[in-house]
């Protein structure tokens, strides 16, 4: 089948996932860039995720709700749009400035909708956060019944909102993907594992983990990023001619903190037995909801062979 499909946010760590899951399957992708491409490539971490995420077709300038955007609609006709990207600096902080980060994610989205509408465009796929209202489970069984974690959180739930009512008004259907905490090669380097990795190689003083018993759900970026490609299949196989909407809650490795270190470190070690993996445990309590975790297992969790090529390849990344 003939189509195209558009990426915003492909040059994220997650979104260059999601990239290379679409272009493995055979499918044309498009990914817009708010720089322009020769800038875009002068950032080390931005170049890497790129050629990583196998796309070819990069727009340059291609903001939400800039005139090159709305030119890329109208001339590509896109069968599936995947609203990755947003603006996320600073976005654990708490004085994160959420109005402002839902006005720019929801530039020209009546317009844009109606475009891509009327090119033939059938669903949008849009993610979510775990750190939203009413997404994450705290207590088995409650799923739903949650407080935003942050004020991203609340952005991203306002975004979502306002997408999907105009994507209906098109007749658009809609998939939100809730994504919990991604880990995988090409991750930021402020992150879990690769803060700890990269005093691990240097042999430098013991890193410290907080918040240990904190309950958390780990999802491979490679596993989170076939959910995605999933998402497409089954629209261009089974869903409805009018606005349908679904809503994906993808889970990894639900543990406490510690009880995830361990399983890395047991997985680095076969790697590379020559580090030493040690670190110390700052039990002091942490200001912090005590479990947060989606309740779709992913399938790649029942195959004993994806969780080893999964942490082989990361323990490669992070080692090297």
């Amino acid at each position: 089948m003939d189509f195209k499909i558009l990426l915003t946010g492909a040059t994220s760590f997650t979104g260059a996932h999601i990239g290379r899951s679409l272009v493995d399957r055979g499918w044309e992708v498009w990914a817009t860039l708010t720089q322009t491409l020769d800038e875009t490539r002068n950032d080390p971490q931005r170049l890497a995720r790129m050629e990583f995420s196998k796309i070819k077709n990069w727009v340059s300038n291609s903001s939400l709700g800039s005139p090159a955007f709305e030119k890329l609609l109208v001339e590509n006709k896109f069968k599936v749009w995947i609203n990755h990207g947003a603006p996320i600096s600073g976005y654990r902080k708490m004085d994160f400035n959420y109005s402002k980060s839902a006005l720019e994610s929801l530039q020209g989205v009546e317009k844009n909708l109606k475009i891509f509408s009327q090119g033939g465009g059938g669903l949008l796929i849009h993610t979510g956060t775990i750190f939203e209202p009413n997404e994450g489970c705290e207590t088995p069984g409650l799923e739903g019944a949650s407080e935003a974690l942050s004020p991203y959180g609340i952005s991203k739930n306002w975004v979502w909102q306002a997408t999907r009512f105009w994507a209906q008004k098109e007749n658009v259907n809609t998939t939100k993907i809730i994504i919990p905490n991604p880990i995988g090669a090409f991750e930021n380097q402020d992150r879990l594992l690769p803060v700890f990795a990269k005093s691990w190689k240097a042999g430098a003083s013991l890193p410290t983990l907080r918040g240990g018993n904190l309950v958390r759900d780990n999802l491979p970026a490679s596993w989170l990023a076939e959910v995605y490609a999933d998402e497409v299949a089954i629209h261009l196989k089974s869903f409805g001619p009018t606005r349908q909407t679904r809503i994906r809650r993808p889970s990894g490795f639900v543990l406490k903190q510690k009880d995830f270190l361990e399983m890395a470190i047991k997985n680095f070690r076969e790697i590379n037995p020559k580090i030493k993996f040690d670190y110390k445990l700052d039990e002091s309590p942490v200001d912090d909801v005590a479990e947060r975790f989606n309740l779709e297992p992913v399938e790649e969790l029942l195959k004993p062979h994806s969780q080893k090529e999964f942490w082989d390849d990361y323990s490669s990344y992070l080692l090297s």
